[in-house]
């Protein structure tokens, strides 16, 4: 997978985010090299990222510098795949990706732990820690090695450790962005999965705990990290935005964690 840099005002758009939204602790999942965290941080906001390859941070740059030029050809390449209003032109795009690396890589060196090595469907995070958990361009973006099963167990998880709900964009594959065969079945499994009887195993969840993650996440000033178990959801449901780039990429998926007010 390459690595992309996704800017926080793309994040806005592609996820319909208000400003109540961004009030709360938010989750980037997995964030890559986007600046989201970054940006929100700057701005007074509360969040982290979590991506496997902060486990590797010394060769951060490097990856970001090679895949940005594999990225950036590939989109010129294809440009009738695209659409680029948006963004205004091609090179447009091009600059605010590059901005948004160089403020990645920035933060990872000031802020180092708003980057947390982890990846689906196992989060290093406890019940309910986070308000919003944004999650772009993995589940069906790369629905070819990730099946159903997969994109479930996922969204079990991130609808495990957020308070409010779960936001997933875009929900074609990668490319010219032909849909995912699996959507609507894999949305009326997670709704038919809403069931109040349900209970997780401890001694999975205890797994999930470890004093050392919590402690570097959040700090003493975020101390509600100890929710009750659970893996069911609220309701799951497609919603429109306004934003595109891939051609028919109009939706996201929004998951409603079962601790959401109704």
């Amino acid at each position: 997978m390459l690595l992309s840099s996704r800017s926080f005002a793309e994040y806005v758009a592609m996820f319909s985010l208000s400003q109540a939204d961004l009030e709360g602790f938010v989750l980037d999942c997995a964030g890559g090299a986007s600046s989201f965290t970054a940006e929100l941080g700057a701005a007074g906001g509360r969040g982290l990222a979590v991506d496997p390859l902060y486990a590797q941070a010394a060769s951060l740059a490097e990856r970001i510098a090679e895949d940005s030029v594999h990225l950036g050809a590939m989109r010129l390449d294809a440009q009738e795949s695209f659409t680029w209003d948006w963004y205004g032109s091609p090179e447009a795009f091009l600059d605010v990706r590059a901005a948004a690396a160089q403020r990645f890589l920035n933060d990872v060196q000031e802020r180092p732990g708003r980057y947390i090595a982890g990846s689906l469907p196992t989060l290093p995070l406890r019940d309910n820690s986070v308000d919003l958990v944004l999650s772009s361009h993995l589940l069906f973006t790369w629905a070819d090695p990730f099946d159903q099963a997969w994109h479930k167990a996922a969204l079990l998880e991130m609808a495990r450790v957020a308070r409010r709900e779960v936001r997933v964009y875009p929900l074609v594959r990668r490319g010219p962005g032909d849909p995912v065969a699996f959507l609507n079945p894999l949305l009326n499994a997670l709704n038919a999965s809403n069931d109040p009887s349900a209970s997780n195993d401890p001694s999975a969840s205890n797994d999930l705990n470890g004093p050392s993650a919590v402690n570097d996440l959040n700090g003493p000033s975020h101390n509600d990290l100890n929710g009750p178990s659970r893996h069911n959801v609220l309701r799951a449901e497609l919603r429109p935005v306004q934003y595109e780039f891939q051609r028919g990429a109009t939706e996201m998926l929004v998951v409603q964690s079962s601790s959401s007010p109704s």
